[in-house]
C-alpha cells in the first residue's frame, strides 16, 4: 500500500489524492493495526497472556482483528472499484480471490470455536468424549454445532455472493475458498477430524458447476439467491454424509436434517441483502428501482470517476 501511495505523491498527487482507488480503508487498517498492537501490549502487561478462547476474544485481539481485515481485503476492494473486465481469466481474478480467501481465512480463525471441522464437530466419538450427565448438556452440545453450522455458513457464502455479484468468477473460486477454510481449521487442531474435510471440496465443485450453469449477478437476481440457497445444502449435506461414514453422528434425523435446512434459509436471507428484490428502496443505488420495475446493473467507476473520488 505504501509503495502505491509513494507512486502516487511521484505522479504530483497529494492528500487524498494520492490515495490510490480502493486503498483508503487499506491505511486506515494499518493504523488501526498499529494502534491495536499498542493495546495488546499494555492489555498482557495489565492482565497476562491469553489462551484459547480467551486470546480470540481479547478486545485488543479483535482491534487487531479489524485492522488487519481492513488490509487484507484492499486488492479486493480495489479492483471492485476499477473498470475492468466482467468476466476475468484466472490469472487477472487471482488476486481478488487470494485477497478474499485470505480475509475469510482469518475470519474463519477468530469464530474457530464454532468449526464444524474441528474437533467439536458433531460425531459421536466427540459426543462419548463430552459424557454428557444430564440432557441439558446433551442440548448445548447440539446447540453449539448448529451454531457452527451457521456462522460458518455466513462466512464462506457472503465473501461468495459478493464476489459473484461484481464478476463473473472463474470456475474453481468457492472450490478454493471452501477447501482453503477446511483445511486450515482443520490443520490448527492437527487435522483431530481430517476426513471432514472432504465435504468443503464437494461443497465448493458443486457450488462451482451451480454458478457456471447458472451465471449470477447484481443483474440476475433469481440467479443470485437460487445459488444462495442451494450452495449451504451442497456443503453441508455431504458434510453430514462424511460424519456419518466416518465417526458415526451423534444427532438425530431432525436435527442434521433440518440443519441443513435452516443453512439454506439464512443463505436465502444473506442472498436478498447482497442482491434486494426489484422495488426495494436498496435496489439501485439512487435508492429507487429502474425505470422499468428491475433491479439496474451495477456498474463500475469510470476513470473521471476514480479521479473525483476515493473508493475507500
Amino acid at each position: 500500500m505504501g509503495r502505491q501511495v509513494l507512486r502516487q505523491w511521484r505522479q504530483g498527487h497529494r492528500g487524498l489524492e494520492a490515495v490510490p482507488v480502493g486503498y483508503g480503508l487499506g491505511l486506515v487498517g494499518a493504523v488501526i493495526f498499529g494502534l491495536g498492537g499498542l493495546a495488546d501490549l499494555a492489555w498482557h502487561a495489565l492482565f497476562g497472556i491469553e489462551a484459547d478462547i480467551d486470546a480470540l476474544l481479547s478486545p485488543s485481539h479483535l482491534v487487531l482483528f479489524v485492522g488487519a481485515a481492513l488490509i487484507l481485503t484492499t486488492p479486493w476492494r480495489a479492483a471492485s472499484s476499477a473498470v475492468a473486465a466482467e468476466a476475468p481469466a484466472f490469472s487477472v481474478f487471482l488476486p481478488v480471490l487470494l485477497s478474499a480467501t485470505a480475509t475469510v481465512m482469518f475470519v474463519a480463525f477468530f469464530v474457530l470455536y464454532l468449526s464444524p471441522f474441528t474437533a467439536g464437530a458433531p460425531t459421536a466419538t466427540a459426543a462419548r468424549a463430552a459424557g454428557f450427565v444430564t440432557h441439558r448438556q446433551q442440548e448445548v452440545f447440539w446447540s453449539q454445532g448448529i451454531a457452527g453450522i451457521l456462522v460458518t455458513t455466513a462466512v464462506l457464502l457472503v465473501p461468495l455472493l459478493l464476489l459473484v455479484r461484481r464478476w463473473t468468477v472463474p470456475t474453481g473460486t468457492a472450490t478454493i475458498l471452501f477447501t482453503t477454510v477446511a483445511v486450515g481449521s482443520s490443520a490448527i487442531f492437527d487435522f483431530e477430524q481430517g476426513a471432514l474435510i472432504l465435504a468443503a471440496p464437494i461443497g465448493g465443485l458443486l457450488a462451482d458447476l451451480l454458478i457456471s450453469r447458472l451465471r449470477p449477478s447484481a443483474a440476475r437476481p433469481v440467479a443470485l439467491w437460487t445459488v444462495a440457497v442451494v450452495v449451504p445444502a451442497a456443503l453441508w449435506g455431504p458434510y453430514f454424509a462424511v460424519v456419518a461414514g466416518w465417526y458415526g453422528l451423534a444427532w438425530p434425523a431432525e436435527l442434521w436434517s433440518g440443519s441443513v435446512v435452516l443453512s439454506s434459509l439464512a443463505g436465502l436471507a444473506l442472498g436478498l441483502l447482497a442482491t434486494p428484490p426489484a422495488g426495494s428502496a436498496a435496489a439501485s443505488p439512487e435508492g429507487k428501482p429502474g425505470g422499468d420495475g428491475t433491479r439496474p446493473a451495477l456498474r463500475s467507476l469510470t476513470n473521471h470517476e476514480q479521479e473525483e473520488h476515493l473508493s475507500w
